[in-house]
């Protein structure tokens, strides 16, 4: 039996709704990863992506955006890189290309293509994340593509 897992699922994970079968597999995840517990918190936040694939967006987003960040902790990096690649095709059918979250995956894309030692992608990315905090006016967010671009070149 997994510690991580709510009571609900324990009882019966079959008979619960999706949203809730959704909402405790994500807060099973947000425990694991709290604790740094990388492979189940990769788990968790996996069955709930798996639970309904017509759930609301904006939560599978900041589930798969959780995924990202594992990634990243354990320096999975190609792994990392798919995650926020899913994360900003998720956000641009949600929000479009001009959201706020939108742009901080194409930041962290871009940072990720830098990491693997691919610049001229890396520089792409962090191009068009810089264009959009632009049009926000997010000057805190230019300021930091500004940096990634300078190790990107």
């Amino acid at each position: 039996e997994d510690e991580y897992a709510l009571p609900v699922m324990r009882s019966s994970p079959r008979s619960c709704t999706p949203l809730v079968r959704f909402q405790d597999a994500q807060v099973a995840g947000d425990q694991a990863y709290e604790r740094e517990d990388w492979p189940r918190a990769v788990t968790w936040y996996t069955t709930a992506l798996a639970v309904n694939p017509e759930f609301h967006m904006s939560a599978k987003t900041d589930v798969q955006r959780a995924v990202g960040n594992v990634y990243c902790r354990t320096q999975q990096w190609p792994a990392a890189l798919a995650a926020y690649q899913q994360v900003l095709e998720l956000e641009e059918a949600e929000r479009g290309i001009q959201a706020p979250p939108a742009a901080r995956a194409l930041r962290a894309i871009g940072f990720l293509h830098w990491q693997l030692g691919e610049q001229d992608r890396a520089a792409v990315a962090l191009r068009r994340a810089l264009t959009v905090f632009t049009k926000l006016k997010d000057t805190r967010e230019q300021a930091i593509v500004h940096v990634g671009m300078g190790y990107s070149v």
